[in-house]
């Protein structure tokens, strides 16, 4: 299965096999680790990044989607992020998508 996007142009998670699969989970971690560090809420993030809500922010940390596009060089900015790391967190989380899919069809 595909991940599928919302209205907002997020991917979101995925069911595979009955279970719900967090396909950003590291990303997820990583940004809540950066926005921790920077002593920023929730909250405080989502209004520095415009007209984001709230639960965009709390979705993407627990790893339920991704951040679009349009918000990733203001989420660097804004927390501080190295863009390389921030680019090897997305491609570890996509190489375990892949991986996942390729071992349920192996099974």
């Amino acid at each position: 299965m595909s991940p599928f996007a919302d209205l907002n142009g997020q991917q979101t998670f995925k069911k595979m096999g009955g279970i719900t699969m967090s396909e950003f989970k590291n990303l997820g971690i990583y940004l809540k680790e950066k926005r921790t560090l920077a002593g920023l809420t929730q909250q405080q993030l989502a209004s520095a990044l415009g007209n984001i809500h709230s639960q965009f922010v709390s979705n993407w940390e627990r790893g339920l989607c991704s951040p679009p596009g349009h918000c990733l060089q203001e989420l660097i900015s804004i927390l501080n992020i190295n863009r390389d790391h921030l680019v090897e967190v997305m491609l570890m989380d996509s190489q375990n998508a892949i991986r996942l899919k390729i071992d349920k069809k192996q099974a």
